[in-house]
């Protein structure tokens, strides 16, 4: 995944009606990312309050169990570089 300035991805469970997905994965490849870029891989609650929040770094695995509404929060286009990572969902079948 490659999200530019100016780019997020948008609140999911990670669900697809004909899928049944158990595990999603985000691998982090950003370095020397900057707080105050966003860009943060969030986590909510049933009341869609942040519960986590992860900022971009190089050489880092998150895990988590699905159904989980997530997001990537929105890249200012002021950030300094882009936000590399590997993100994706294990399903059983």
């Amino acid at each position: 995944v490659f999200f530019n300035r100016d780019q997020f991805y948008g609140q999911s469970d990670g669900q697809l009606t004909n899928k049944r997905r158990k595990v999603g994965f985000h691998f982090g490849l950003t370095k020397d990312w900057r707080a105050d870029w966003g860009g943060y891989h969030c986590f909510f609650d049933e009341n869609d309050n942040i519960e986590e929040g992860y900022k971009p770094l190089f050489n880092a695995l998150t895990l988590f169990k699905l159904p989980q509404t997530q997001s990537i929060q929105y890249i200012p286009t002021f950030t300094g570089t882009p936000k590399f990572g590997i993100h994706g969902y294990i399903q059983v079948d």
